[in-house]
């Protein structure tokens, strides 16, 4: 969910984004467009968000983003 703060100090919702099966770890504004947004979850994705699109758009998605560990032991 992404939220605006309006003048008051009340919290709106602006959007919302479905597609994590877990918590979200981290979220990513691009700066130069700040319609893309880039989050990262327990559920190991990592899902990069337009909001100038249709709600709940994806536009890319890497799943897995990580290895699992046992790649390394």
């Amino acid at each position: 969910m992404l939220l605006t703060v309006e003048e008051d100090g009340c919290l709106t919702t602006a959007h919302t984004f479905l597609g994590h099966t877990r918590s979200i770890k981290t979220v990513s504004v691009n700066r130069k467009d700040p319609c893309m947004i880039a989050t990262g979850a327990r559920d190991g994705n990592i899902i990069i968000w337009d909001r100038r699109c249709r709600p709940h758009h994806r536009a890319d998605e890497i799943a897995p983003a990580h290895h699992s560990l046992s790649m390394f032991t």
